[in-house]
């Protein structure tokens, strides 16, 4: 629960009684009581405020999967982190995180006990980028049990505000404390994806929505309220300046510990803190729907020198009827030169971006850039562009810039482009193949790759549908024999070849890996994979209910 749990009285008839110390005060949304019998790794943390108790709870039936050392690093290097940049000591006793079967969330930040869904615990091998995500949620409950717990929302209309905050939290620790720490790549790839999505569909609404109700609480678990305002959160970071920021959460955490707060509690702190008017900020970031688009503006002479650049702003398009909101941004401007076989970011320029027109004069009178990258380093939320040169240039060149930041940014930015209906499926399926061959970041691959499936299933002509898997299919085949034999991109290439494979030739394979006539060295054709095998060939009619009951002997555990 959420203090120590004592050692238990026995009474009449095998049963007993467990009785807590009273807890500090807290929220009543943030209790817990978690029985059965658990298996339990512990560990301690000492840190400069004190030592706390570590716990790690799991079912039985999983506990030898369990891989409580790198959980235990995760946790440790997170507390270290937080209790450096806050300064303020962790405000609990003791650190219990339990993997619950059939937890019907991600994860849940009760005071001192957090839980977890159980299939974080991986019984089959995956990717590093599963285990990226795992510490990302790790950090995310820990960083909650001070912002959230320690300080508590008024009420659910800040929402939004917890959970951004232990967004942002998590991946900035992540990428200054932990070995995954290329995290904003990860955030930019699948959580701002997320929000992008959400932010273009009828049901988009501002970041700080008012609940009436607990209702409208569940409605808003969306990437709005989370990966939006994370993406808020940072680019509030870049305004104010990342020291001023943690001066004036520092003041927040002392001056409201305990208690309940709203928003404008804690941006008086950073107004305060950096000497920024926050007010007028907040209204445009936090009150208005929609992603703003920014797109370059480039002109040249003769002879390619630039006379004139700069960023367009344009409001929110979808979807239609939104306020036309134009919103400050401050970001980098990455620019980019052929060096050899590299692309290189030669020269970054950091702008506020305000109205509809930017005018950039770093740039006049020099050769016009080989690529040019508008929010390089991701700090700011929007839609972005690239000019014709700079796409033809990322088309061939992408795989050669050196930060996997800077070819997530492309890569979403191509993205979006194939569902504005500005690149066709076609094209995108072409940069797809030749570009994830040399794509050294393994979430970025499964990323790209989930998307480009997604425009062949939904965004292509239907009558090419069945051309584009088969051409897909025949590039992973190729990739999938280039492949280092072992490793994660190998195991994402072999997924994702075999939920496309189409053709007679194609579906064979699958069938002979799952059935291990085929052996591909260094891959493990393990519970997962099996069961992702045996899905396509269900599909295309190869197999049928008894290999399905088969394989169910094999795996009797509710993942099966």
């Amino acid at each position: 629960s959420n203090t120590q749990t004592p050692e238990p009285k026995p009474i009449e008839n095998n049963f007993a009684i467990w009785t807590f110390d009273q807890t500090p005060k807290m929220s009543s949304y943030l209790y817990a009581i978690c029985a059965g019998p658990y298996a339990k790794k512990t560990d301690i943390y000492e840190g400069k405020f004190g030592s706390y108790p570590l716990a790690i709870f799991v079912r039985p039936s999983l506990s030898q999967f369990l891989d409580h050392e790198e959980i235990f690093e995760v946790t440790k290097q997170g507390f270290k982190w937080f209790e450096d940049k806050f300064q303020i000591g962790y405000p609990f006793k003791k650190y219990d995180q339990v993997f619950v079967p059939e937890f019907n969330a991600g994860a849940m930040e009760n005071v001192g006990c957090v839980t977890f869904r159980d299939e974080y615990i991986f019984r089959s091998r995956t990717t590093r980028t599963a285990y990226e995500s795992r510490a990302n949620t790790i950090l995310h409950e820990l960083a909650h049990m001070w912002f959230g717990d320690l300080v508590t929302m008024k009420w659910w209309n800040d929402l939004w505000l917890n959970e951004s905050f232990a967004e942002w939290a998590a991946h900035w620790a992540s990428t200054g404390a932990t070995q995954y720490n290329e995290a904003w790549t990860l955030f930019h790839v699948q959580r701002k994806a997320w929000a992008y999505r959400q932010d273009q569909l009828p049901s988009t609404h501002p970041i700080a929505a008012n609940m009436p109700d607990l209702d409208s609480v569940y409605e808003n678990f969306d990437g709005i309220t989370y990966a939006k305002g994370a993406s808020a959160l940072r680019q509030l970071v870049a305004w104010v300046g990342e020291e001023n920021f943690l001066k004036g959460l520092k003041k927040y955490f002392e001056k409201h510990a305990w208690k309940n707060t709203e928003l404008k509690d804690l941006l008086s702190e950073l107004s305060i803190s950096s000497g920024r008017e926050l007010d007028s900020w907040s209204k445009i970031w936090l009150e208005s729907s929609g992603a703003t688009l920014l797109r370059p503006e480039i002109e040249v002479d003769a002879n390619n020198v630039v006379t004139k650049l700069a960023i367009k702003q344009e409001p929110p398009s979808a979807p239609p009827g939104l306020d036309p909101v134009l919103r400050p941004h401050r970001l980098a401007l990455g620019v980019y030169e052929k060096q050899g076989e590299k692309l290189v970011r030669t020269k970054r320029i950091e702008v506020d971006v305000v109205g509809e027109k930017t005018i950039i004069n770093e740039l006049n009178g020099v050769k016009r850039p080989d690529l040019l990258l508008i929010n390089d380093d991701d700090l700011t939320y929007a839609k972005i562009r690239l000019d014709s040169h700079s796409l033809n240039t990322a088309t061939k060149e992408i795989a050669s810039i050196e930060s996997s930041l800077s070819r997530a940014l492309i890569w979403g930015a191509v993205w979006d482009m194939v569902r504005d209906a500005e690149v066709g499926t076609g094209k995108y399926l072409d940069l797809v193949l030749a570009g994830i061959e040399k794509e050294t970041d393994i979430g970025l691959v499964q990323q790209v790759l989930m998307q480009c499936r997604s425009a062949i299933d939904v965004f292509a002509n239907r009558k090419n549908r069945k051309n584009y898997n088969i051409k897909l299919a025949t590039g992973l085949d190729r990739l999938i024999s280039l492949a280092k034999p072992g490793s994660d991109r190998q195991l994402a290439l072999v997924r994702t070849f075999s939920a496309v494979a189409t053709t007679e030739d194609q579906i064979t394979k699958v069938s002979q890996i799952l059935d291990g006539v085929q052996k591909i060295e260094g891959l493990v054709v393990d519970t997962d994979l099996r069961w992702a095998l045996l899905r396509r060939l269900v599909v295309v009619g190869k197999r049928g209910e008894k290999e399905i009951e088969e394989e169910l002997k094999n795996d009797d555990t509710v993942m099966g």
